[in-house]
């Protein structure tokens, strides 16, 4: 029987503060990969085309279909998201764009097992829609409301913790004894509750309508975000 290949595993810390001692061998080659085996979306201009005139735009270092997702994924990473290489990838995915401003996928579904950071994703993405696309409205949903609840609590510490995102949020609606369908944050530009957390019968996902800082025709997008049985 041929020898094993091991690695040593440094020490790391897992999502919500969790340390897993080093010293761990692993068989090398099937510590996984970043990317799903099975995935699709809908062709853009990752890198720029000369034919493209939204690409001839000199502030883009990339492609018109993905100065978007890396304008959100650049702004993330200053308010304490670690993102994994995975998670960067779906986002990038999620929020790439046609030539005409608007989105390549107005549907986006991810599908994973529990506890491997699809919240993380929605929080980066219902972010980046209150603070980066300046989007009119998003709602989230969940199976049960105290879920949404857990939701809307860290992506609101991210807020207050941020004087650069607190000073831009007007109101904070927070779930009462008396509030338990729904709460949500308050831009200064919106008549009430830009972002929603509410509790459903729904799948867990967040849906976002265009904004005042969204290029014109921004079309609609919703983004499901499912355990895997």
């Amino acid at each position: 029987m041929p020898a094993i290949g091991l690695q040593v595993v440094p020490d790391f810390i897992l999502p919500g503060g969790i340390s897993v001692a080093g010293q761990q061998a692993v068989l090398r080659g099937l510590t996984g990969t970043q990317q799903p085996r099975f995935w699709t979306a809908p062709p853009r201009h990752r890198d720029k085309d000369p034919a493209c005139p939204a690409c001839r735009n000199d502030d883009y270092s990339c492609g018109c279909g993905d100065y978007q997702s890396a304008e959100l994924l650049d702004w993330a990473a200053n308010f304490g998201y670690d993102l994994d290489e995975w998670q960067e990838w779906w986002l990038a995915e999620a929020t790439g764009t046609n030539p005409d401003g608007k989105w390549a996928a107005f549907e986006n579904y991810l599908v994973v097992s529990r506890q491997n950071g699809k919240n993380q994703c929605l929080e980066v993405r219902e972010l980046g829609g209150l603070f980066v696309f300046g989007e009119k409205m998003i709602i989230h949903t969940a199976h049960e409301f105290k879920a949404a609840a857990e939701h809307f609590r860290r992506v609101r510490d991210v807020v207050t913790g941020y004087d650069e995102l607190r000073k831009r949020v007007k109101s904070v609606t927070p779930p009462t004894a008396t509030r338990r369908s729904s709460c949500g944050l308050r831009p200064p530009w919106s008549s009430g509750p830009a972002a929603r957390w509410s509790g459903s019968r729904s799948p867990r996902g967040c849906g976002s309508w265009p904004g005042p800082g969204a290029p014109a025709g921004r079309s609609r997008q919703t983004a499901l975000c499912m355990t895997r049985p």
